[in-house]
C-alpha cells in the first residue's frame, strides 16, 4: 500500500493542475480575441473640426476612448489620434482604432451615444463629407 500512495498523489496533482490550466484566461485585454469568433474591424474616423473646438473634441475623444475601453468596445492598440490641418482655416482629426467586431457599435449604450452627440457638435460637414466620417480600414504593417 505504501507503493501506492505517492501515485494517488500524482494522479490529485495531475487532475488539479489539469483543472486550473483549463479554467484559467487564455487571452489578455490587448488580445483581439472575441468568444463568437469575430474578427477585430480596423476603422479611421475623420473629424471635421468647427473653428475653435479642436481642444474641446480632442479632450471628448480622449473620454470617448476610456467609455470604448470601459464597455469592451475595442481592442486597445494601435490606437493614434493625429491633428491635420487641411488649409488656413480647417483643422481635422484623424483616429485610428480597432472595434473589437464589426457589431462593436451595433446597440450603442447611452453613454457611447452621448459622447458621439457631443463630438457631432464640434464638428461640421465640409467639402461635400460628413462632419464625422468613418470609414472601414486594413491595418499594415511596416
Amino acid at each position: 500500500m505504501c507503493r501506492l500512495l505517492p501515485i494517488k498523489h500524482f494522479a490529485v496533482f495531475a487532475a488539479l493542475v489539469f483543472l486550473i490550466a483549463c479554467s484559467s484566461p487564455r487571452h489578455g485585454r490587448d488580445d483581439t480575441y472575441d468568444p463568437a469568433g469575430r474578427e477585430p474591424e480596423p476603422v479611421l474616423i475623420i473629424y471635421h473640426v468647427k473653428a475653435g473646438a479642436v481642444t474641446e473634441l480632442e479632450r471628448l475623444v480622449k473620454h470617448a476612448w476610456e467609455i470604448y475601453e470601459k464597455e469592451h468596445l475595442v481592442v486597445r492598440r494601435p490606437h493614434v489620434c493625429v491633428r491635420v490641418t487641411e488649409d488656413e482655416h480647417n483643422i481635422r482629426l484623424v483616429e485610428v482604432f480597432s472595434w473589437v467586431s464589426h457589431f462593436a457599435t451595433e446597440h450603442p449604450s447611452g453613454s457611447v451615444e452621448q459622447i458621439w452627440d457631443q463630438m457631432r457638435l464640434l464638428c461640421e460637414e465640409r467639402h461635400g463629407n460628413l462632419a464625422m466620417e468613418v470609414r472601414t480600414a486594413e491595418m499594415v504593417v511596416p
